[in-house]
């Protein structure tokens, strides 16, 4: 029974029964408002969001004016006849206004469709950076929390080999030992406090992974555990893996963003092949000019003019085609890179979804293995009382009880890791942090019954 309870404690965190300062989901928001990664995504997209509305803008009526006042001096010398020279110093004046309306832009019309469908891959490719990121802090956190799981079983094997070693030397002072228990007690205590030196090492890694990617120190012992996460195991495999590859195929943003790109490469083939077709203007102007030149002077004249301008391009030295040409090679690429992306997917999913099952069974197993550790140490016990065992006997059924529990622990993380990597090939980032929230409001409940059993206070 000592076993379970040990890594069961380890896993919903009611030993030390710290005051948590920091969950996943806490964790999660820190590292989206510090990720830089995150941050580029958020600034494309929202410079993809603007390029709509310039696309859009062209195809919107243009109004200019413009207007000058001023003064003209004018010398004049008839070269025949017999006028004398002129002089003439008039104030100038004009204005125009010219209001231009597309009425066939084909071109632009393209680009604004394109504009859109690269806002919509910019949008999507900031989803996707987001759900990479919970991949991220999921793994760092939960080695966080394994690696101080793992110390905790180390200090618990540094604990007994210690007491192992105690009994061991009286035993042999009173003449009930032998050297070779000492000598073993003592390996077996050397390569404990080795393992908790190691396992020191990578909460220290782990630690500095935290604060690099949320922005400040962390503290191990705030991080708020998990409970039993076997439940959320019997949550995703629920649904068979075909089902879960469907939901990646329609809700992962990555992919999505990949589709859009594909959509916009699309259309920029069609914005090249309107290179050969002609543009229709409406066009209405109002101008005014006062003695504007030499022939004018004394003179004013205010004109409108409402006209429809065709421009029909003949020859631009193929330019056009070629640019068709990039245009085409361009949307193939996109093509491959979708098609690729989506394949890659396709196979991540249905690893992580492997990895959930075979979790499952595995943590299952441990279970039983860890139960029937416990029954061989209990029986060597009671074999050393009646002299059919000794000392070396205990050890070797204690360490094997110690690596199951640390092959536990493992698993049960992994597990829980493979779950979120699941959620994260999804596009399920909303869903995975309430159940990851859920999960940890669970242990904060769980701390308080055992603290409440325990007489500790909250």
């Amino acid at each position: 029974m000592y076993g379970r309870w040990l890594v069961a404690g380890l896993l919903s965190g009611i030993w030390a029964l710290p005051v948590w300062a920091l969950d996943f989901t806490e964790a999660f928001h820190l590292a989206k408002n510090y990720d830089a990664q995150v941050k580029i995504a958020a600034s494309r997209a929202a410079q993809d969001e603007a390029g709509v509305d310039v696309a859009r803008s062209r195809l919107l009526p243009q109004v200019s004016a413009a207007a000058a006042r001023g003064k003209q001096y004018t010398h004049t010398k008839y070269l025949s006849g017999p006028y004398p020279s002129r002089y003439d110093e008039p104030d100038t004046k004009n204005w125009a206004l010219q209001v231009r309306q597309g009425l066939y832009r084909p071109a632009e019309w393209r680009s604004w469709e394109r504009a859109q469908s690269l806002a919509e891959a910019s949008a999507r490719a900031l989803d996707a950076e987001t759900a990479t990121l919970l991949a991220r802090v999921a793994k760092a956190y939960l080695a966080l929390l394994e690696a101080k799981s793992q110390l905790k079983v180390a200090e618990q094997d540094v604990a007994r080999y210690a007491e192992a070693l105690r009994q061991a030397q009286r035993a042999f002072e009173t003449g009930l030992g032998t050297r070779i228990e000492i000598e073993e007690a003592q390996a077996r205590l050397d390569a404990a406090q080795a393992n908790v030196v190691d396992w020191q090492g990578q909460i220290e890694t782990g630690r500095q992974d935290m604060a690099a990617l949320i922005g400040q120190e962390v503290n191990p012992e705030d991080l708020m555990p998990f409970t039993e996460v076997r439940g959320l195991a019997h949550e995703v495999l629920q649904e068979p893996a075909t089902a879960w590859v469907e939901r990646m195929a329609l809700h992962n943003a990555g992919l999505a963003s990949l589709k859009a790109q594909l959509d916009a490469a699309q259309k920029q083939v069609a914005v090249q092949k309107a290179g050969h077709l002609p543009t229709v203007d409406a066009v209405a102007s109002r101008t005014l000019s006062r003695s504007d030149s030499v022939t004018t002077i004394g003179e004013e004249y205010l004109t409108t003019n409402v006209a429809v301008q065709v421009s029909i391009p003949l020859y631009s030295g193929g330019g056009v085609n070629a640019s068709v040409r990039a245009a085409l090679a361009a949307q193939d690429e996109a093509q491959a890179q979708f098609d690729g992306r989506r394949r890659e997917l396709v196979t991540v999913t249905t690893n992580a979804y492997s990895r959930v099952r075979f979790g499952l069974e595995r943590v299952t197993a441990l279970d039983q293995a860890m139960r029937s550790a416990e029954q061989a140490l209990a029986a060597t016990r009671k074999g050393v009382q009646v002299g059919m065992r000794n000392n070396v006997d205990v050890l070797n059924a204690e360490q094997d009880l110690a690596k199951v529990q640390m092959q536990w622990v493992s698993a049960a993380f992994e597990l829980l890791g493979s779950i979120v990597e699941l959620w994260a090939a999804t596009g399920e980032v909303d869903q995975a942090l309430q159940r990851l929230e859920a999960v940890q409001r669970q242990a904060r409940w769980d701390r308080l019954d055992v603290a409440e059993m325990k007489g500790t206070p909250r």
